[in-house]
């Protein structure tokens, strides 16, 4: 059976507040939480927007279980929030898109956003009963994309026979490139992503070559 994988983030959700204030935010309390130099926290954004957290934290020698458990701690107490609020909300053409597909196809979510984020989101806006897979980037032993090791993964447990993964950046794309993988870039807000196979529309990937 084919498998159709999903980036999270301006993929499937939007964040009408943006995402980055909302994680540097997140991060800065971290950084705070736990003494660690301040001075290192613009490398640790700038490094981590391509390289994913796993990268900055390995290059800055930041222990990696400390860190994430309060990053855990503050995602349970923000995104709730933020949710409530309607900040984080699905894109219009998600659940028509799930839906056509879910019969016909593996859905998984493959992200480099923390397990604990993506948990709180899918459940909260009724998406998590669609997936059969969701790799994050705390995921034990996997490197974060845009190296190859999530969308691998995310391939080996839903036996699938081919797959196929959606995204919304140059950094999907890599990591689509690198695992061997067709890519579909789905075009949203201002984003440039030079790839030949681009939808404006989730519902679209029904009809792709891929899925024929």
């Amino acid at each position: 059976m084919k498998a159709v994988l999903f980036d999270m983030d301006y993929t499937l959700v939007d964040y009408r507040t943006g995402i980055e204030p909302l994680f540097t935010g997140i991060f800065t309390d971290v950084f705070k939480t736990l003494c660690l130099d301040i001075k290192n926290f613009d490398f640790f954004m700038t490094y981590g927007r391509h390289n994913g957290i796993k990268g900055s934290l390995e290059k800055l020698g930041i222990e990696q279980k400390p860190f994430m458990y309060e990053v855990e701690k503050k995602v349970s107490e923000v995104l709730p929030s933020e949710i409530e609020k309607g900040n984080i909300v699905l894109y219009p053409d998600v659940i028509p898109a799930l839906e056509s597909l879910k019969d016909s196809c593996l859905l998984g979510i493959v992200t480099n956003h923390v397990s604990k984020g993506v948990e709180i989101i899918t459940d909260s806006l009724g998406i998590k009963p669609y997936f059969h897979s969701i790799v994050s980037c705390d995921s034990s032993g996997l490197r974060d994309n845009p190296y190859p090791d999530m969308l691998l993964h995310a391939v080996k447990e839903l036996k699938a026979d081919s797959a196929v993964y959606v995204g919304d950046s140059q950094n999907d794309l890599e990591s689509a490139v690198n695992a061997g993988i067709p890519c579909i870039i789905i075009e949203r807000g201002n984003k440039k992503v030079n790839h030949n196979l681009k939808v404006k529309d989730l519902r679209e990937i029904k009809a792709s070559a891929f899925l024929a």
